[in-house]
């Protein structure tokens, strides 16, 4: 067998939001993809309004960090002057971490509006931040005990209807 047969292409599955019955696959996508940048924190739409966190931007360090009588970098002896570069340095990775964070919650709304049918499409608009954007579809599509009854009633009663091809003789 040669090396192209024995490669796989992978499928992609999208799954979009049409009503209740794909809340939950749905959902799980989304979290997925919050995790994996670490935002599902800030965007969980089972979380209370006033227990998500804020992300705040990261206070650049100062040279009264080092050395509270020093009023600036120019005043730090030479041991503090890196020890405030290494806080320079942590300072860099929290805003880079801010940075990224920022963009993936911009990527998880155009996300989530990409793999919203028309009909919920309405209920993402004028959101202010993807948590309101979950929390408006959660509101809106997710599956209640009433429509789980009914929709468990309906398949009940569609399966005690005979077929037209069965025979009920044999």
């Amino acid at each position: 067998m040669s090396d192209q047969a024995a490669v796989i292409s992978a499928q992609r599955v999208t799954v979009i939001l049409n009503g209740p019955n794909d809340w939950e696959e749905w959902l799980e996508i989304v979290k997925s993809k919050a995790r994996e940048h670490d935002i599902w924190g800030f965007v969980n739409p089972a979380t209370a309004k006033a227990d998500i966190p804020n992300l705040e931007v990261p206070e650049i360090s100062k040279a009264t960090d080092v050395n509270p009588a020093a009023t600036s970098i120019v005043k730090l002896e030479d041991i503090e002057k890196d020890i405030y570069r290494v806080l320079l340095s942590q300072f860099n990775r929290r805003i880079s971490a801010y940075d990224q964070k920022i963009l993936a919650l911009r990527n998880l709304c155009t996300f989530i509006q990409g793999t919203v049918s028309r009909t919920y499409l309405c209920y993402t608009f004028n959101t202010e931040n993807t948590y309101k954007m979950l929390a408006a579809l959660k509101n809106r599509v997710t599956p209640t005990d009433l429509t789980r009854k009914t929709e468990l009633s309906n398949c009940y009663q569609r399966m005690k209807k005979a077929l037209k091809t069965q025979h009920i003789e044999t």
